[in-house]
């Protein structure tokens, strides 16, 4: 006996995601088939009776910064596309805070009203302040960062993490330390920080747009197949669900009705 479930996985931004989830599900043992949708971010598993729901989840889990939860049904589904929703309304609005506040940030820059960096107090605020926009902002590439980081792996936001956390602590370390540094190389880059989480942040808003819609246009697609065949036994005719026909079994399209199953 064997079994199908459906799981809806959050974290997964590329193909080397895919990868990653799907060589970790293959170390699970009694798992038949497994595979990932990165569109709508489902993965699809066959396997024995007695592979658990916690252990594919586990597997995944292990593989980075994903997160797995089964979808039993259309409810399920439902919550899914929900919850998607909510996520994408915060990335806008995520996005619009960190691009306003840097692209203010180098738009005195660029028209020098800003003080000198010899104004210390002034600059010292002004990274408090954006350490504090980049972890509302970007919080999600941080904490993502990490658990890949505990899992010994690496993806797009760990990338993101990185180059943001890295020019902010060098700006710091020029407003903090400037003796310690040569004057040619003495820059902050707070504002460039900001704005590269509000791209990102723009651009995970794009695609989960371009995903939404290509869903919507599959659902519509699906919904266009009969939900029932009419099968042939025993030189009687019955109509079942699609589920229930089995190979080999006879089914009986008349003319101008739809092919209900490929054959």
């Amino acid at each position: 006996m064997k079994q199908q479930l459906r799981l809806s996985i959050q974290g997964m931004g590329c193909a080397s995601c895919v990868g990653k989830v799907e060589a970790q599900l293959q170390g699970v043992q009694g798992l038949l088939d497994a595979r990932i949708n990165l569109a709508d971010r489902t993965a699809y598993i066959e396997a024995e009776m007695d592979v658990s729901a916690d252990d594919l989840i586990q597997a995944i889990a292990s593989a980075g910064a994903y997160q797995a939860t089964i979808l039993h049904d259309e409810n399920d589904q439902k919550q899914k596309i929900a919850l998607e929703q909510h996520h994408l309304q915060q990335r806008i609005h995520q996005s619009m805070v960190a691009g306003i506040s840097g692209f203010l940030l180098m738009l005195g820059s660029m028209l020098e009203v800003l003080p000198a960096l010899s104004e210390q107090a002034f600059w010292l605020a002004i990274g408090l302040m954006t350490c504090v926009l980049m972890w509302y902002a970007g919080g999600h590439f941080f904490s993502s960062a990490w658990r890949s980081l505990q899992h010994r792996h690496s993806n797009m936001d760990t990338l993101v993490a990185l180059g943001t956390a890295v020019a902010w602590l060098y700006s710091m370390l020029v407003v903090v330390w400037p003796a310690g540094l040569p004057t040619a190389s003495q820059f902050v880059y707070f504002e460039a920080a900001l704005i590269v989480i509000s791209l990102v942040n723009v651009g995970h808003v794009l695609e989960a747009k371009a995903r939404g819609k290509t869903n919507q246009t599959i659902q519509k697609l699906l919904g266009l197949q009969v939900k029932t065949a009419r099968l042939l036994q025993h030189g009687q005719e019955m109509d079942v669900p699609l589920d229930q026909v089995q190979l080999g079994d006879v089914i009986r399209v008349r003319p101008g009705e739809k092919i209900p199953m490929d054959g």
